[in-house]
C-alpha cells in the first residue's frame, strides 16, 4: 500500500505485518563548514561532521480480503526519526589581527515523521486491478546551530556566542492511486500517482541569541535576542506530486525482477523543488526454497534543488543519493486451534540491510577579514546504513 494501492486487490487472506525495529546509523561531512582567515593570508577550514545512531519501530500494517474483488489495508509508518549531531572545531589559530582564535560550532537536527495510510484495491478484470489510498502525515522538526568564538588580540579577549534555532510542526494529507495490469502469466506493468502533500496545519518558531563580552581591558558587552513566530501557510503543498511506471517479471516461487521509474515534476510554489527529477528502483527476489527468500535492490534519490547559490535560503542544500538493499526472509509454519478447528498459520521473519551514499552542496557561513559572517557554498557527503527486522503473519 506504500508504493501502489492497486496491489491490495490481490490480498488472498488476512495479513498482519510489523517491522519491529530499524537500527539506523547516519554520518555526513561538510567540507570547510567554516572558513577563518589566518595571519599567513590563508584560511583554516574546519569540517563539520554529523552523526546519529537511532532505533525506530517503523511499520505496522493490517490487511484483509473483503470479498472476491476487494481488499483493504490500514498502515502506520515512521519513515524517519533521527537526531543528527554535528561538530566543527578549530583550535589556537594564528589570525591576521594579529592574535589567536578558537572556534567551535555544533548543530542539532531532530526530525520525526509519522504517516497513517488507509487504502483499498479492486479487481475490475481478472488481469486488471486499481486502488486508491489516503495518507495523513505529521512532521515535527527542530534545528539548532551554535557557535563559540574565543578571540585574543593584544590586550583584548573577546568571547562570542551565537545560537539560532528553528522549530516546525505540521499536519499533511495526500492521495495516491494506482493500476496493475498482468500482461500474461509472468509479466506485469503498473502505474502509480501521488498528489502533492498538502499542509492542513502548521506552526513554526524562530529564536536567535547572540552574546559578546570583552573580558580583558575595558569591559564591554553586547547582546541580542530575537523570538518570532514563523508564518506557515495552510492548504499549501510541501511535498511534490510524483508519477511512477513499473515493470515486473515473475516466476512463481522461483524468482522475480522489477524496475520502477519515478518522475517528480518541479514545483512552482517551493523554492527547494525547482528541478524535475527521474529516480529509479530495481530489485530482484530469489526463492531458495518455499520457506527461504533472498531480496536485493538498488535505487536513486536525487534532489529537486537545482543549485545552491549565495542567494539561496539559509541552510539550503542539494544532495543526490544512490543506495542498495539486501534482505532474507524465512517462513515458520505453526498449528493453531480456533473454534475447535485446526489450521496452519505462516509467520515470515525478515532481516535486512539498506545503505546509501550521497554527495551535494550546502550553504554555510565563513568569516571575512573583519571576522563577520558571510555566506558560502560548500561540498557535503553523507552515508546512511540501516539494519531492520520485520515480521508478517498470514491467517
Amino acid at each position: 500500500m506504500w508504493y501502489n494501492p492497486a496491489g491490495l486487490a490481490r490480498i488472498d487472506r488476512m495479513t498482519f505485518h510489523i517491522s519491529a525495529n530499524t537500527y539506523s546509523y547516519i554520518k555526513s561531512t561538510t567540507k570547510g563548514f567554516m572558513e577563518i582567515p589566518t595571519h599567513l593570508d590563508t584560511k583554516a577550514k574546519p569540517n563539520l561532521t554529523e552523526s546519529d545512531l537511532s532505533v525506530v519501530a517503523n511499520t505496522l500494517v493490517f490487511g484483509k480480503k473483503i470479498n472476491k474483488k476487494w481488499g483493504m489495508a490500514v498502515g502506520f509508518f515512521v519513515p524517519y526519526q533521527d537526531t543528527l549531531l554535528g561538530v566543527a572545531k578549530a583550535k589556537d589559530l594564528e589570525i591576521s589581527l594579529p592574535g589567536t582564535l578558537n572556534f567551535k560550532g555544533d548543530t542539532v537536527l531532530n526530525a520525526k515523521y509519522y504517516e497513517a495510510i488507509v487504502g483499498a484495491g479492486v479487481k475490475t478484470l481478472p488481469s486488471l486491478s486499481i486502488g486508491m489510498a489516503l495518507s495523513l502525515g505529521y512532521y515535527l522538526g527542530t534545528y539548532q546551530e551554535r557557535s563559540f568564538i574565543h578571540l585574543i588580540s593584544g590586550g583584548t579577549e573577546i568571547l562570542t556566542y551565537e545560537e539560532d534555532s528553528l522549530s516546525l510542526s505540521q499536519l499533511t494529507f495526500a492521495f495516491q492511486g494506482g493500476v496493475q495490469y498482468q500482461i500474461n502469466k509472468n509479466h506485469w506493468v503498473s502505474f502509480n500517482f501521488k498528489t502533492p502533500a498538502w499542509r492542513l496545519y502548521g506552526k513554526g518558531k524562530y529564536d536567535m541569541l547572540s552574546y559578546s563580552a570583552n573580558t580583558l581591558g575595558a569591559d564591554s558587552l553586547d547582546d541580542d535576542w530575537i523570538e518570532k513566530e514563523v508564518r506557515v501557510k495552510t492548504l499549501h503543498p510541501i511535498l511534490p506530486a510524483s508519477l511512477t511506471l513499473g515493470y515486473a517479471y515473475s516466476k512463481i516461487e522461483l524468482f522475480s525482477l522489477s524496475l520502477d521509474i519515478t518522475l517528480t515534476p518541479k514545483s512552482t510554489k517551493e523554492t527547494h523543488a525547482n528541478k524535475t527529477t527521474l529516480n529509479f528502483k530495481a530489485g530482484a527476489e530469489f526463492y531458495l526454497s518455499s520457506e527461504i527468500v533472498l531480496r536485493t535492490g538498488v535505487f536513486s534519490d536525487f534532489s529537486q534543488n537545482k543549485k545552491v547559490t549565495l542567494f539561496s535560503e539559509e541552510g539550503a542544500s542539494r544532495m543526490d543519493f544512490y543506495g542498495a538493499t539486501f534482505s532474507f526472509s524465512f517462513a515458520n509454519n505453526f498449528i493453531v486451534i480456533e473454534k475447535e478447528k485446526t489450521g496452519v498459520k505462516t509467520l515470515w521473519s525478515t532481516f535486512g540491510i539498506a545503505a546509501r551514499y550521497g554527495t551535494g552542496q550546502v550553504l554555510v557561513d565563513a568569516l571575512d577579514l573583519a571576522y563577520d559572517e558571510i555566506p558560502m557554498v560548500k561540498n557535503k557527503t553523507a552515508f546512511n546504513i540501516q539494519v531492520f527486522i520485520a515480521e508478517s503473519i498470514h491467517f
